[in-house]
C-alpha cells in the first residue's frame, strides 16, 4: 500500500497523480474511516482543499468517487461548496451544484451558507 505524506495531500493537485495513487490504495497519514475523506492539520479533506484552491479537475475526480462525502466539514464547519464560494471559485461552485449529494443549505460555524458568500461576492448567476 502506498502512503501519502501530509504535504502531498495538501499540494498534490495533478489529476493523473491522484488517479494513480487512489487506484493503488493510497492512504492518508491521518486516521479516517474513509481514505477518501482523510483530513490534514486544518481538518480539510482532499475535496475541501481542491475546492478552495480551484482545482476543478480534482474536484470532478473526487466527486465521481462514491466514498467521498461532498458534505464533510473543516475546522470552520465549511463544506467544499462553502469553501469554494468563500474563495470566489465560481467554476468549482457551479460544478459542486451539479452534484445531487451536495447540501446547498449547509452552514459554517458563523451560520453562513454558500449562497451568502455567493451574494457577497457578486455571483449573480449562482445567487
Amino acid at each position: 500500500m502506498f502512503r501519502l505524506s501530509r504535504n502531498c495531500w495538501q499540494t498534490c493537485a495533478q489529476r493523473h497523480c491522484i488517479e494513480r495513487l487512489c487506484g493503488r490504495g493510497a492512504s492518508s497519514p491521518r486516521r479516517s474511516s474513509s481514505r477518501s475523506n482523510a483530513r490534514d492539520g486544518s481538518q480539510q479533506t482532499p475535496l475541501i482543499s481542491a475546492a478552495q484552491s480551484s482545482h476543478l479537475d480534482v474536484v470532478q475526480l473526487l466527486l465521481a468517487d462514491s466514498r467521498v462525502d461532498p458534505n464533510e466539514r473543516d475546522r470552520s464547519q465549511r463544506t467544499p461548496l462553502i469553501s469554494a464560494a468563500a474563495t470566489s471559485h465560481l467554476n468549482v461552485v457551479q460544478l459542486l451544484l451539479t452534484n445531487s449529494r451536495v447540501d446547498v443549505n449547509a452552514q459554517d460555524k458563523d451560520h453562513w451558507t454558500a449562497l451568502n458568500f455567493a451574494a457577497m461576492k457578486g455571483f449573480v448567476d449562482v445567487a
